[in-house]
């Protein structure tokens, strides 16, 4: 049968002169080719380093920051059994949006307006996807010990290791953004990519171990590593795929007005829902069209940096500084939306940063975070920032936009995952700052606080029996969750039977003996066989 080129897929006139695609409208495409319609799934991941969240309000929930026994929580069992030799893992699950405090009188300010809140950190920014939000307690980076990660948190475990020989004895596994790209089953032949990956800031891991970096430098290469690659790359391989996909999803048939507007045509075919979509499509591209002109206006004269960690968002490269950060954020995240929307990629990775006028954040705050004060405020503020900033403002949008013939929003058929490099204090891998969006269309449940800390197990106590240090669930289970729910099952990604996403040979945290009081093991033979299996809470 030969397409109707009524009937295929829309571009809108973009920006800098190329072509942005529209989202698919249901009402255009013939019935007997329903089924070339995608059913994408959205990864995006976010790291922060330079210390933990601080073992105060500022990051949990003030209801359970220490209690427990909170009536809001249900006790469950984390396995169906264990061995008699095994501390029993118990977790604690509740409602998210029962567990919203307000603090007006906090020393960071009445910043959120006296409004019900997660917390500081998590301010109401965050409430408009509460219900779509999972604050995930005892996610521990792992059982050895590291200093400081090396983007570990985009899914490459062996880049925590501090230590060069350990490193070297690890297995190579990629980032999860790579091990999508790389499996030829994330994107499917008709899909017109043109950034497999957009990563903002920092490296993520190739399947070989070598690092892959930043999509730009500055806005004006983001923008063409996104769109204008796939619109004007005319080498032979491009142009051959292009051709390739030139079927429903990639015909040009005129700007919105034609669409929406017009008499004869797609505006007789289009229904009420879908002249919605287009109008609202090209509503976000004008305001993007505006920010990202302001915003290449304002760095024109900025020199390309000379390396290629020296990235396009750092304040001695914006003319005010800090206070042009928030602009850049949106214009980034506009794009990479603007992406997802279109078809140009469906994986964000974003390093988030320090954003903090203080000299060395890294001594001066980030380490004396856990004794003073106001070097905790200061780092929380940092933390708040990004929370807003970077995750706010990315999954607002994403929850913006629908995707595909149903009413889900990008947000709906996505994850994205913000996790710390550190738990509550720096250098300390137990209970990492943990949040995640969007329900992978329906694999994740949402609208939960999930604490995975076994309260009854001793065994990273060491020396200090007031620490509250509980050995939770190693981050190698949440990734092989987050990859099962883009469709793989255990046997694609596990290696030499081995359970678990990443290199889980090292079991030897607290160093030198995994067995302090009461002679418990932190994580023990049930946990380090169970790297496969679906988190309970989480996916069920």
């Amino acid at each position: 049968m030969k397409y109707d080129p009524i009937s295929r897929r829309h571009f809108l006139q973009g920006l800098g002169g190329s072509l942005l695609s529209l989202p698919v409208l249901p009402s255009l495409i013939p019935k007997a080719h329903a089924q070339l319609v995608p059913n994408p799934k959205f990864l995006v991941m976010i790291g922060s380093s330079h210390g933990g969240t601080g073992y105060n309000s500022d990051w949990y929930p003030r209801p359970v920051l220490d209690n427990i026994g909170s009536n809001l929580l249900t006790v469950r069992n984390l396995f169906g059994s264990q061995p008699s030799d095994e501390v029993i893992h118990q977790y604690r699950e509740g409602l998210l949006n029962q567990l919203l405090t307000a603090d007006p009188g906090h020393a960071g300010g009445n910043v959120d307006n006296g409004a019900d809140r997660v917390s500081f950190i998590l301010g109401q920014f965050l409430n408009p996807v509460i219900s779509k939000m999972n604050f995930l307690r005892g996610i521990d980076l792992g059982t050895f010990y590291s200093g400081h990660h090396r983007a570990f948190w985009s899914g490459n475990v062996q880049a925590a290791v501090n230590n060069s020989s350990a490193r070297d004895s690890m297995e190579n596994w990629p980032s999860l953004d790579q091990f999508l790209i790389f499996s030829k089953k994330f994107y499917g032949i008709n899909e017109p990519i043109s950034t497999p990956a957009i990563l903002y800031g920092g490296r993520t891991y190739l399947p070989d171990g070598s690092t892959t970096s930043s999509t730009g430098n500055n806005m004006s290469s983001i923008y063409d590593a996104i769109y204008k690659k796939y619109e004007n790359d005319t080498s032979p391989a491009v142009v051959a795929e292009r051709n390739r996909k030139n079927l429903l999803l990639d015909k040009v048939l005129g700007d919105y007005q034609r669409i929406t507007r017009g008499a004869y045509g797609p505006a007789r075919q289009i229904s009420s829902e879908d002249k919605v979509k287009v109008e609202q499509h090209a509503s976000f591209l004008h305001d993007l069209q505006k920010k990202f002109q302001s915003i290449i206006n304002s760095c024109s004269d900025v020199s390309k940096p000379n390396n290629a960690n020296d990235l396009w968002f750092t304040r001695n490269r914006l003319p005010n500084g800090f206070n042009d950060l928030p602009m850049v954020y949106d214009v980034a995240t506009d794009l990479m939306v603007a992406a997802f929307q279109c078809g140009a990629s469906r994986i964000g990775m974003i390093d988030g940063g320090v954003k903090s006028d203080v000299g060395d954040y890294h001594q001066s705050i980030a380490h004396q975070a856990d004794n003073s004060a106001n070097a905790r405020l200061v780092h929380n503020q940092n933390f708040r920032w990004q929370a807003e900033h970077i995750v706010g403002t990315l999954v607002n949008k994403m929850d913006s936009f629908q995707v595909g013939s149903t009413n889900q929003t990008i947000l709906d058929k996505s994850l994205v995952l913000w996790t710390h490099e550190c738990g509550f204090t720096t250098h300390h891998h137990h209970s990492l700052g943990c949040v995640s969006f969007g329900s992978l269309d329906g694999f994740f449940q949402t609208g939960k606080y999930l604490d995975y800390r076994n309260h009854a197990n001793l065994g990273l106590l060491r020396n200090s029996p007031t620490s509250p240090a509980r050995p939770g669930v190693p981050i190698q289970r949440l990734w092989a969750n987050i990859v099962r729910g883009m469709g793989f099952s255990p046997s694609e990604f596990e290696r030499n039977g081995r359970p678990g996403y990443g290199d889980s040979t090292i079991n030897s945290y607290p160093s030198g003996n995994s067995r302090y009081h009461m002679n418990h093991k932190a994580y023990p033979a049930s946990m380090m066989n169970s790297l496969s299996d679906l988190l309970p809470g989480l996916t069920s």
